[in-house]
């Protein structure tokens, strides 16, 4: 070989060496995530023979520092209540039978508990009267009204109401239930072609607005693509605002960071696996300031411990883990000014 071809053949070599090693240094920056400094409070359980789940699909924290969760088990969806001090998960039963449905909602002092099942929803007295399972009674029942579709629920701060957003027929329908009156009332319907999934309720610690997430189906008369996207209803106004609109990703599980007006919510690429590349979003209530917090991944379902000290997320649907926030939430995504500042 000569000695010029053999000189250009190292330097090849270089180039490319130099480029791979490049490459592989940006991709671990860029995949950098909260795992390492997040404690795993609840695992998935290994035996399908018990009412353990085998999957975590959705979570709520309360502020009975409890986490609802909605689990998998058996091509079945039932409910599960995972004590944080104990680092245990219990299923939710009634009547001897496993709850199926959507995460159950605790209200802030603890003491009431919604969930829908049967096509039914319900409003009870939190009652734990085994070691292995909690267990709502007939005699705990406080409200019962008639639910034929999926809905979603959320307390109000103070307790004396729930919100549910429900399925309609091509569209939405949110009502309010008193704990002082049997009949519920809907402050609104809306109604748009190819809705077909609700995904988590949360109510703002201002209780002025409550944000959640649809998702749209694949419309082929108009070519659109299946995409999931951020909502909000304010009850002072009676404004329905949409925060996200991208065709290209999915924006769902919102969560108002608690004592401000900053709305939480995961995105995702159109292709990605979530479990792997969901990420993080902080966004002003008007939709019109948004932040993604940088080098985090894996985030599935994020909900805000009463505090706001601490966020708790399903891991690659296999664990429930709770990390502090100081640790990867730079302080200025809390406040409407430093999202709105493009200059950070």
């Amino acid at each position: 070989m000569k000695p010029q071809i053999r000189i250009a053949w190292l330097l090849l070599i270089r180039t490319l060496i130099i480029a791979l090693l490049a490459s592989a240094c940006s991709d671990v920056k860029v995949s950098t995530t909260p795992y390492s400094d997040a404690q795993t409070v609840f695992s998935i359980s290994q035996n399908p023979e018990k009412d353990d789940p085998t999957s975590f699909i959705n979570i709520d924290w309360s502020q009975a520092d409890k986490i609802t969760i909605r689990g998998l088990w058996l091509e079945k969806y039932p409910i599960f209540i995972g004590e944080i001090d104990t680092g245990k998960v219990f299923p939710f039963y009634m009547d001897n039978s496993v709850v199926l449905g959507s995460p159950p909602v605790i209200s802030d002092k603890g003491n009431y508990l919604a969930f829908q099942t049967n096509r039914k929803l319900y409003i009870a007295l939190m009652d734990k009267v085994a070691s292995n399972r909690y267990l709502i009674s007939r005699e705990s029942i406080v409200s019962v009204f008639e639910a034929p579709s999926r809905c979603n629920l959320a307390w109000s701060p103070n307790s004396q109401q729930l919100a549910s957003v429900c399925l309609a027929f091509d569209g939405v329908k949110i009502s309010l239930y008193n704990l002082s009156n049997d009949e519920p009332q809907e402050v609104f319907q809306y109604f748009e072609k190819n809705i077909d999934e609700i995904e988590g309720a949360s109510w703002s610690s201002d209780a002025n607005a409550l944000a959640f997430s649809l998702r749209y189906r694949y419309d082929d008369e108009n070519n659109k693509k299946s995409q999931k996207d951020v909502f909000i209803y304010r009850f002072d106004t009676q404004a329905f605002l949409r925060v996200t609109n991208s065709p290209d990703s999915s924006e769902q599980d919102p969560d108002w960071y608690p004592g401000t007006r900053t709305l939480t919510f995961t995105t995702t690429k159109e292709g990605d696996a979530q479990s792997i590349e969901s990420r993080l979003v902080f966004s002003t209530d008007d939709g019109k300031c948004k932040k993604q917090v940088p080098n985090i991944k894996g985030i599935i379902s994020p909900s805000w411990s009463p505090d706001g000290n601490q966020l708790a997320y399903i891991s690659e649907w296999e664990s429930i883990r709770i990390i502090e926030r100081s640790k990867f939430i730079p302080s200025d995504f809390l406040t409407p000014q430093g999202l709105c500042d493009e200059s950070k």
